[in-house]
């Protein structure tokens, strides 16, 4: 329900700012910043890198703002903004791509660690959880991220991903079935309850 008042501040803020009310703007701004940034930081380390991407998407929009049309999800624009500005920041520098895929790293780890800090049965979950994620490829953690960490449908996935419907489909059996089997035989030697 938060999620989906969210969505719909964000559609009413678009279509103030569209009509020139730069106030709409900057609350438009305020409220996605932060997730944009915590997004960002999946592709690269480099903060500073992130926020120049990110002030990029938005002074482009700002230029722009008579050519937008109205979007559905103006979360999932955004990040798609951001990922498209940040793979051209990349185009740069090759020492950030994947071989296979010529895009940059996505990670989990920011979002692991956030998850599970705190006591040693928590830091041994957090540890199990990375082996089990480092089984995936960078695009299966990728969707797994914006399925089950962002809440978000397949069909905003297909969009982020520039991927069909059955690719993304594909991805996330893919992804819970090597999670499946691993987990099966950590409990196998004794390790119960640990998801």
């Amino acid at each position: 329900m938060m999620c989906n008042n969210r969505n719909n501040r964000n559609k009413e803020l678009w279509i103030q700012f569209k009509a020139g009310n730069d106030n709409a703007f900057a609350e438009l701004y305020k409220l996605n910043v932060d997730d944009m940034l915590d997004y960002g930081l999946h592709f690269t380390p480099l903060r500073d890198q992130v926020k120049d991407a990110i002030q990029d998407v938005f002074v482009n929009l700002y230029n722009k703002r008579d050519n937008l049309n109205v979007v559905e999800n103006v979360r999932v624009y955004l990040l798609v903004s951001l990922k498209n500005t940040i793979y051209s920041f990349f185009k740069k520098d090759i020492q950030h791509y994947q071989i296979d895929t010529i895009e940059p790293v996505f990670t989990l780890e920011s979002s692991v660690e956030e998850l599970y800090i705190g006591d040693e049965q928590e830091n041994e979950q957090e540890r199990h959880i990375k082996q089990m994620l480092n089984l995936l490829s960078p695009r299966e953690r990728e969707a797994m991220y914006y399925r089950y960490t962002e809440g978000l449908g397949v069909e905003e996935i297909c969009v982020l991903m520039k991927l069909n419907n059955q690719s993304v489909r594909n991805l996330l059996y893919r992804s819970i079935a090597k999670i499946r089997e691993v987990y099966k035989d950590y409990n196998k030697i004794g390790n119960k309850g640990f998801l």
